[in-house]
């Protein structure tokens, strides 16, 4: 059987809707590149960085050195990339990301509790979902804490000035 007009690779880094415990990827990964399973060169994401947040499925890092022992675990696990997510700190992401680097992987983010600028000055390799989740705008927001899901994404379509963005809020 051949694959080579198939997909040779496929990253997911929203792994966390059915990745919940973190090794259904990393296995099908490992599977994978031992020849026992068929299939694409997966970039496993490991389940999402994140700090305290009402999502009772991820873990909530508790700081800096946490963070670090986070990423090291996963990435000893086999997760080949990270994703920062809404409620983490910027001392945390500073710590994942320089951890992650150290083992040669990227790390990415979907970010609300820091602002897109801050995650470049930390080093992050890339932001997901574009301005609709950026907070760098939002008038008095507060260091290290997510303003709202939505108020970065309401403002962003607001400075547009076009109505048809505003459903990409989740309003």
């Amino acid at each position: 059987m051949s694959f080579s007009r198939c997909i040779s690779g496929r990253r997911d880094v929203d792994a966390n809707r059915r990745n919940v415990g973190g090794y259904a990827d990393l296995n099908l990964a490992a599977a994978i590149k031992a020849g026992n399973q068929v299939g694409p060169w997966i970039d496993a994401t490991a389940p999402y960085v994140n700090g305290p947040s009402p999502f009772t499925q991820m873990y909530a890092l508790k700081d800096s050195a946490d963070a670090r022992r986070f990423v090291a675990f996963w990435a000893d696990a086999g997760a080949t990339s990270f994703k920062a997510y809404m409620n983490i700190t910027r001392a945390e992401l500073a710590a994942a990301v320089d951890e992650a680097h150290r083992r040669g992987l990227k790390i990415t983010g979907h970010l609300c509790s820091i602002t897109y600028r801050e995650a470049a000055d930390l080093g992050i390799d890339d932001l997901e979902h574009g301005f609709f989740v950026a907070t760098d705008f939002v008038k008095e927001k507060q260091p290290d804490l997510c303003p709202g899901q939505n108020v970065g994404c309401r403002l962003a379509a607001s400075i547009q000035n076009r109505r048809s963005s505003l459903h990409l809020c989740n309003t």
